[in-house]
């Protein structure tokens, strides 16, 4: 199949185009992660004000485990490689941009291996990263010190990225696994119909972000619009996201911007091009070996 740019390219059925999401100032994320990857505290005021309830029945009961089945599945992928490009906007008006490709793959056991690659510009190279993820949800990250021929490694959800200003969780698009989510209702978001899921943290389970808020389209599931709070109930995060592709049963989002309320920091990613679950990642992918050697100047 011939390449497109800006698009996501194998087994692509049909394409799904949500755009102008942003609802106001402030917010995430994914994650999501990233998310991402994602919180509760209802937000029919202030930030999102411009949306207006669903005019289905508002007795009628919503399948809540069904709902919230399907939207695990669709974002649940064994692997996936993808090309993009970042642009990163500073609270002084200053921005940069950096490409990087990202490579996922999802273990036997239920655990993650991630590898992020940064391309372009060269000087951004050592900030390449290795992530892997346990079937439990804990999270390592190493990045390799060519001054000091080391590795420097640091665990965690809660760690932050020095590059993005993330949580790792938020890199790893957001662990939606650690929250149990209720569908709280219907609303329509700029045109398009979505549920409303509010999730609570897990017992035990490690986050910056004890809620959060997802809103997710009726017609394949995807996010399109995360919130994430933190400890004092403020809002952290807002991932908004503008464009999809339909790969197979995946909707992958192809345009989206992550706002760090907290660092005044806000990111726009655009996809170059991803593909899913075609071909085996060599486990040498996933290796120290492998982090040193693209992470040279």
């Amino acid at each position: 199949m011939k390449t497109k740019p800006h698009q996501v390219i194998e087994h692509t059925t049909s394409h799904i185009s949500f755009r102008s999401v942003r609802s106001g100032p402030g917010v995430w994320a994914l994650a999501a992660c990233i998310l991402a990857a994602l919180v509760a505290c209802k937000s029919d005021h202030g930030p999102n004000a411009d949306r207006r309830p669903s005019d289905t029945n508002p007795n009628a009961a919503l399948d809540t485990p069904k709902i919230v089945e399907r939207f695990r599945a669709v974002n649940t992928l064994d692997r996936r490689v993808e090309k993009m490009k970042v642009k990163i906007h500073e609270a002084d008006q200053s921005s940069r941009e950096v490409r990087l490709t990202i490579y996922r793959n999802r273990k036997p056991d239920g655990g993650q291996a991630m590898l992020i690659e940064f391309t372009a510009p060269v000087e951004e190279r050592d900030r390449s990263s290795l992530i892997s993820i346990s079937p439990e949800g804990d999270i390592e990250a190493a990045r390799y010190a060519q001054s000091a021929d080391s590795f420097v490694s640091s665990k965690g959800a809660t760690t932050e990225d020095s590059l993005f200003g993330l949580s790792l969780q938020e890199l790893v698009d957001g662990q939606p696994e650690k929250y149990d989510f209720t569908v709280v209702g219907e609303e329509t978001l700029k045109s398009s119909p979505v549920y409303r899921l509010e999730g609570k943290l897990k017992g035990g389970a490690e986050s910056r972000f004890p809620r959060i808020v997802l809103m997710i389209l009726k017609e394949n599931y995807a996010t399109v619009l995360a919130e994430f709070y933190d400890n004092q109930s403020s809002l952290a995060r807002r991932m908004e996201v503008d464009a999809f592709e339909q790969i197979g049963e995946h909707p992958v989002r192809t345009r989206f911007t992550i706002d760090n309320i907290a660092k005044r920091r806000k990111l726009d990613f655009e996809v170059l091009s991803a593909s899913l679950g075609e071909g085996i990642l060599k486990d040498s992918l996933f290796t120290r070996e492998h982090l040193k050697t693209i992470s040279l100047k």
